[in-house]
């Protein structure tokens, strides 16, 4: 039994060092939500998901605000791709919330990633993510595809 709660005890403490380490060496680039976005992306398709999840929360962390200020100025959801990219800041931590809860998903905390998922549906529902292959999507609909997963868990 020792031997059980030493080794778990280790694996979180090598796991918090992982997440430092990850948050500490993160390059931001020019700054925008664009390109943290991009790059959180970039390391969930690497499936390296801690840094993926560092990525997705320095965008959060800076642009949130300007985000939800976005998101209230809308009455409906813009339809039009030249609409759409005036709301970056919504696009990009939408997005970034989307990664999140994906990278959550895949380190095993369900609760973390519900919270991600469900912030989209509830403060950011007008968020896209642009798609390289040509259109945007909507990320509270695949947010709440997530959530149904999770609740049919």
């Amino acid at each position: 039994m020792k031997k059980v709660i030493l080794v778990m005890s280790l694996f979180i403490v090598a796991m918090t060092f992982s997440i430092l380490n990850a948050e500490d060496t993160i390059d931001i680039g020019d700054g925008s939500s664009s390109f943290i976005a991009a790059k959180a992306w970039e390391m969930y398709n690497k499936k390296e998901y801690l840094s993926a999840l560092a990525y997705a929360e320095k965008c959060i962390e800076l642009y949130e605000s300007e985000a939800v200020a976005q998101q209230e100025s809308l009455a409906r959801y813009p339809e039009k791709k030249d609409i759409i990219s005036k709301y970056w800041a919504l696009n990009d931590v939408g997005t970034c919330h989307y990664i999140a809860g994906l990278a959550s998903l895949k380190t095993g905390k369900n609760e973390q990633a519900q919270t991600y998922f469900t912030f989209i549906t509830k403060s950011l529902p007008y968020a896209s993510c642009w798609d390289p292959k040509g259109w945007h999507w909507k990320v509270s609909l695949e947010a709440n595809k997530e959530l149904q997963k999770l609740k049919n868990k």
